[in-house]
């Protein structure tokens, strides 16, 4: 019994001192030589820049184009809900001055979203009444309306259907409209309410 300790520590010991060896070192890579910076597939970034061309239809279009449609649709809803939580009209139109509406359908301008206290139609910011929200101007391109102003009652209707269309520089085929129902309710369409195919001025 001693005999296989003696040896099984022996063994142990050999293993030890092998491990602990200092072994030989690898050579290290040669990294010494000349250097040349490459040009490839970069190299009008690395010098004045890429030669101008047309990027017209790129995505940043739809997403100008996109931004500016989403921002209306939320201005709809914030007015459907501001009119049911107020018990009362509220209403949403293009203003230039971010106070006071515009005399008609310029939305590109901006538009704002006021309590429309005395109900007046079209719709008036006076003097008093609460201003909700203003929106900036749509500078990606034209929107144009069949309605100067919109109005949202406490039940959620606003009596007339509305489109609005968002419109860029590639024209119709690419514009988008706002269809908002007698609900209340907005939709985006590429076609308008009735199916036709919308226009751009």
């Amino acid at each position: 019994m001693r005999q296989h300790t003696r040896q099984f520590f022996v063994v142990g010991v050999v293993f030890l001192a092998a491990s602990l060896w200092p072994a030989a070192a690898r050579a290290q890579v040669d990294l010494s030589g000349e250097w040349q910076v490459l040009f490839h597939e970069d190299q009008p970034e690395r010098a004045a820049g890429p030669e101008i061309g047309n990027y017209v239809g790129l995505p940043i279009n739809d997403a100008a184009r996109t931004r500016g449609v989403n921002q209306f649709v939320q201005a709809v809803y914030v007015a459907r809900s501001e009119a049911i939580k107020r018990n009362g009209v509220v209403s949403l139109c293009p203003s230039r001055n971010g106070a006071t509406c515009s005399p008609s359908a310029q939305w590109t301008t901006g538009w704002l979203i006021f309590v429309n206290l005395d109900r007046d139609t079209p719709a008036a910011r006076d003097t008093g009444e609460p201003l909700l929200r203003v929106y900036q101007p749509w500078d990606a391109g034209h929107i144009t309306s069949n309605r100067s102003t919109l109005s949202f009652r406490p039940f959620g209707q606003m009596g007339v259907t509305a489109t609005v269309t968002f419109c860029d520089d590639r024209g119709a085929r690419a514009a988008r409209a706002v269809i908002i129902s007698q609900t209340g309710r907005p939709r985006v369409s590429s076609r308008s309410a009735s199916g036709r195919a919308l226009t751009c001025p």
